[in-house]
């Protein structure tokens, strides 16, 4: 079994907890927390803002290079 936590979206949930956690930090409602799980991608527009309130653990990189991956896929 592969253990291992690469997305971002991933990374974000561990890193708090949670989903609903994550949701508070991020002042956003536990459901769009959850889409982005769903979808696997954390949309683009949000890559500064997840990098600013992870201190930079997340990097808004990432979370880009992961909505691009997961827009082409969809």
């Amino acid at each position: 079994m592969n253990t291992q936590i690469n997305t971002p979206i991933e990374r974000l949930i561990a890193l708090y907890g949670n989903v609903s956690r994550a949701a508070i930090v991020l002042q956003v409602d536990r459901q769009l927390v959850d889409m982005w799980k769903k979808q696997g991608f954390i949309q683009f527009r949000r890559g500064k803002e997840i990098e600013k309130k992870t201190g930079g653990r997340i990097k808004a990189i990432e979370v880009w290079e992961a909505a691009a991956k997961g827009n082409l896929s969809a």
